[in-house]
């Protein structure tokens, strides 16, 4: 998976989903920027997903 950052396209952060459930997280990332999310299939026999527009969540 891939974090864009939406201002300038930037790759932000990448990392991998949970096989199992497909949660993810993205660590130490800038909470007043937009973010696009885009994940590919690991086997590419599938479409790639985008989730654009998302603003972070600050965890406690």
């Amino acid at each position: 998976m891939r974090l864009l950052r939406e201002r300038d396209g930037m790759v932000y952060r990448e990392t991998w989903s949970d096989a199992n459930t497909g949660a993810y997280r993205f660590d130490n990332v800038d909470e007043l920027e937009i973010y696009t999310v885009l994940s590919y299939h690991p086997a590419r026999d599938r479409r790639a997903v985008v989730a654009d527009g998302l603003m972070p969540e600050v965890l406690p």
